[in-house]
């Protein structure tokens, strides 16, 4: 299963175009992008359930509160895994995800 896995993922890469993944490595591909603003532009309520930045969640707590107070109808919520919380904690996860869809 690893070694497909590891096959499917050297396709994908082999079909990304080369300069774009130039700019992701080299943090370009982040000029001139204004995530607040496009945050704003957000019009429906949003759910964001988050991990600790310890156990390897990509958002730090700023960025949480960034995100939060970006999103005029946005719901935040902490998971304590990392990056993958639905993985780590999936009845947390859908627990947090059914009460949210229950308050639309």
């Amino acid at each position: 299963a690893q070694n497909t896995w590891e096959r499917t993922r050297a396709l994908w890469l082999s079909q990304l175009d080369p300069g774009t993944v130039a700019a992701a490595i080299d943090n370009s591909i982040y000029e001139r992008y204004e995530s607040e603003a496009l945050l704003k532009r957000i019009s429906c309520p949003v759910q964001l359930i988050y991990g600790d930045p310890d156990k390897g969640s990509v958002l730090t707590p700023e960025q949480v509160d960034v995100i939060r107070s970006s999103i005029p109808d946005c719901v935040a919520d902490f998971v304590d895994a990392g990056h993958m919380p639905r993985v780590a904690q999936p009845m947390q996860t859908v627990i947090l995800l059914l009460r949210f869809l229950e308050s639309l």
